[in-house]
């Protein structure tokens, strides 16, 4: 069945990344872009979509469009998590104070 349309919810995290750039620069391969550059939807790679070898063309493509993001290059990715253990809003909940002023503001005031 098609679903309704909703519209995103805004959880603060979007603004939050846009000021943080922590996983960016603990990245040892940089594999994830700077701060800086904006959210977009086209891929990080520079890689175009209609080349990928189901569409026919001549390549596989990793970083696949169709979400406003930052993109992670996955040619240059290795898997070591670093952005993940760098990240302050991915710690548990109850070792980071940032979750709990996050849900307490990001419905009413936009702070980040």
């Amino acid at each position: 069945l098609p679903q309704a349309y909703t519209p995103p919810t805004d959880g603060g995290v979007t603004k939050f990344c846009e000021t943080c750039g922590i996983c960016s620069e603990n990245c040892p391969v940089g594999a994830i872009p700077p701060r800086d550059i904006q959210r977009n939807w086209d891929n990080a790679s520079g890689q175009n979509w209609g080349d990928d070898i189901q569409e026919g063309g001549s390549q596989v493509m990793w970083n696949i469009p169709g979400y406003k993001g930052w993109r992670l290059d996955m040619r240059k990715c290795q898997g070591c998590c670093s952005c993940k253990f760098s990240c302050p809003f991915n710690t548990l909940p109850d070792s980071s104070f940032l979750h709990s002023v996050v849900k307490a503001t990001s419905s009413t005031t936009p702070i980040f």
